[in-house]
């Protein structure tokens, strides 16, 4: 996203701050600027003069020799181009200005030289020398940038003579997509506007004329409301396909649109004003004057204006002509419906498309355009009327002759997103971490465009449509407050709340000291086994009742979890009898059951959570015929825990047999 410096002043009265104060508290406030871009600094040097001599050069066929008037002086430069012709107004760069040769590398600085032995002050520059190539397209590199069609005079900067006096702020995307309402440059003044408690000027547009002469057939079909809460469209009669004026291509250039056509042109301007996507259709390539906008039921392949094919996705919202698809809803046109030189009449569209269904079918299709890049931000459909008004009103002007030929079909069932929040002065005071004075709450409220009311210690806030998608919660209230008061300007501080101490576990105490008497006092190893228990341990050990299923299990063994540690023992002790002889382990862990065990499920208490006791087993592995040694010397270990735990030893002998005889 690009935002012009100069359209932010036409509509808000800054205070005396500089292009990177501004930057820097967009980022501090709102969004992350990540460049700013000052045209004037690229064409620094660079003048506009008139070539009034034009002589072959002496020892070059291709060069000329001529004679420039920059006002202040008059140079002799050394030219190759093309084009170059007595009288021509063109751009003159001077010794000591930058320019990239010929188009390529980095930019040089200009010196005084000898040409062939013919001396030469400066460049007669082509637009790619000056990075203007999208401007100014040319042929070749050799193509000097005429400026005899525009009202320039001789000596003026280059930047100010073409209205290149912009700062653009280059501003990173993901910064703000929670923010639908800043994707148009309106937006992004009203927040600066917000920033600096300044005056912004309302965006007005005129509203939309009556029809002259009979109207043109069309109407608006919306099968699916909620894919589509909103559409609008309008025909317009007697409309070519003119070129923009320069302001224009200015303008799109500088937010990285490639100019096209007035039509095309004053949709994307519009767009990139309003942060509202439109589109235009070619009206006699409308069958049955009749535009439905319904999900597609099969999956199919569609052509776009951009001569690529797309397979779009079943349920994907298209825009139908009564029989065929000619758009897809909120990402691309379609080539059967697109502009030509022939194009008299025109169908104009503004709408509002559910930004779900948006980003499902960009996806599925791996496709992302500027439009589907803000439809699926969840665009304010209050937009739509605004966006489809200020379009006519800029074709009107634009484009001599064009004619409102039919009434603004709106078919609507949009409900407004105004919510109403209260918030209480100390809770909002508690979560900022400084008390702010309640007038200056509303103030910050109030400049954001919320409606503010403070009564009893709390406030009632009214949000408009354009925020009524971000800002939904108390807290959200809060995060505005924050930002525009200042993150800076709120003093850090320890919490002030009641610390208690933490209440002691006696569970986790005993499992400490086990832990350390069996590691340390009696040289076991701890093992870690997952919680799963694998099918075939489950029926050695008889576990195939009461066992508590997995809902979502990974793998065929762990579809039940376990109930016992000795299921995952004797699988660590079976894979290291490869490697040793004589070993100890022990693991301590959970086991689980259907029986009901201490935790309840929620806080009525009326149902428990299965069993899962914390439970502690060990295995001792020697190659020994004397096995009764080995467990007098395990009875010892034990002996000497249960002294350390303060409880009497207590030994059931369990004679185990396996279905496996090798176990």
């Amino acid at each position: 996203m690009r935002l012009s410096l100069n359209f932010v002043k036409e509509y808000v009265q800054l205070p005396d701050v500089t292009p990177k104060d501004v930057a820097t508290a967009l980022t501090v406030s709102t969004v992350e600027v990540d460049e700013s871009i000052e045209q004037q600094q690229l064409l620094g040097g660079v003048v506009v003069g008139r070539v009034t001599e034009v002589v072959k050069h002496p020892q070059a066929d291709r060069l000329w020799v001529c004679r420039v008037d920059i006002k202040t002086e008059e140079l002799q430069i050394i030219c190759g181009g093309t084009n170059v012709v007595k009288g021509m107004y063109a751009a003159i760069a001077k010794v000591g200005s930058k320019v990239r040769w010929h188009g390529e590398g980095v930019p040089i600085t200009l010196e005084k030289a000898k040409i062939r032995g013919v001396e030469s002050n400066g460049m007669i520059a082509s637009s790619v020398e000056l990075g203007l190539e999208k401007l100014f397209p040319a042929k070749s590199d050799r193509e000097i940038m005429d400026l005899s069609q525009y009202q320039v005079r001789v000596g003026d900067p280059l930047a100010k003579a073409l209205g290149l006096t912009d700062t653009i702020f280059v501003i990173d995307n993901k910064s703000m997509t929670n923010r639908p309402d800043l994707w148009g440059q309106y937006g992004l003044a009203r927040e600066i506007a917000a920033i600096y408690s300044a005056k912004l000027k309302p965006f007005k547009v005129s509203q939309i004329p009556a029809p002259q002469g009979p109207a043109l057939p069309l109407t608006v079909e919306v099968t699916d409301q909620k894919l589509c809460p909103r559409y609008a469209a309008i025909v317009i009669d007697n409309i070519a396909l003119a070129p923009s004026p320069w302001w224009l291509k200015r303008d799109l250039e500088e937010a990285g649109i490639k100019p096209i056509n007035v039509i095309v042109d004053v949709t994307n301007y519009v767009m990139l004003t309003m942060g509202q996507p439109m589109h235009a259709f070619d009206y006699e390539k409308i069958r049955s004057e009749k535009i439905v906008v319904a999900p597609l039921e099969n999956t199919a392949k569609f052509e776009a204006l951009n001569d690529k094919t797309y397979e779009v996705p079943a349920g994907a919202l298209m825009i139908r002509d009564g029989t065929e698809p000619v758009a897809i809803a909120g990402i691309i046109g379609g080539s059967n419906s697109h502009l030509t030189e022939k194009t008299k009449t025109i169908v104009l569209e503004s709408a509002n498309f559910n930004a779900s269904s948006i980003r499902r079918s960009e996806v599925a299709m791996g496709v992302r355009t500027e439009a589907s890049s803000r439809f699926e931000k969840k665009l304010d459909p209050a937009l739509v009327p605004e966006a489809l008004a200020y379009a006519v009103e800029l074709l009107l002007e634009l484009a001599p002759g064009a004619q409102i030929a039919s009434k603004v079909l709106d078919v609507n069932s949009a409900e407004p997103q105004t919510p109403t929040i209260t918030v209480e002065k100390k809770y909002l005071d508690s979560r900022l971490g400084k008390t702010i004075d309640a007038k200056e709450i509303s103030a910050i409220l109030k400049r954001l465009a919320f409606g503010v009311s403070y009564r009893g210690g709390v406030y009632t806030v009214s949000v408009p449509s354009f925020r009524g998608r971000d800002v939904v919660a108390p807290e959200d209230v809060v995060e505005e407050v924050a930002r525009i008061y200042g993150y800076n300007n709120i003093e850090p501080q320890l919490p002030t709340m009641l610390m208690a101490n933490p209440e002691r576990n006696p569970q986790s105490r005993v499992a400490r000291v086990v832990r350390r008497a069996l590691t340390t006092g009696c040289d076991y190893s701890e093992v870690y086994t997952y919680s799963f228990e694998d099918p075939v341990w489950a029926r050695e050990f008889d576990h195939t009742r009461n066992r508590v299923a997995v809902a979502n299990a990974l793998t065929p063994d762990q579809m039940y979890l376990r109930m016992s540690l000795l299921p995952g023992l004797m699988a660590k002790v079976i894979e290291n009898l490869r490697w040793y002889s004589e070993f100890k382990v022990f693991e301590m862990g959970r086991v689980f059951s259907k029986n009901p065990g201490e935790f309840a499920v929620d806080a009525s208490g009326d149902s428990f959570l299965p069993s899962q006791p914390l439970m502690v087993a060990g295995m001792a592995v020697a190659k020994t015929d004397d096995v009764s040694a080995l467990l007098r010397k395990v009875r010892g270990e034990l002996d000497a825990l249960f002294c350390q735990l303060n409880i009497p030893s207590l030994y059931k002998e369990a004679k185990m047999q396996f279905a496996d005889a090798t176990l």
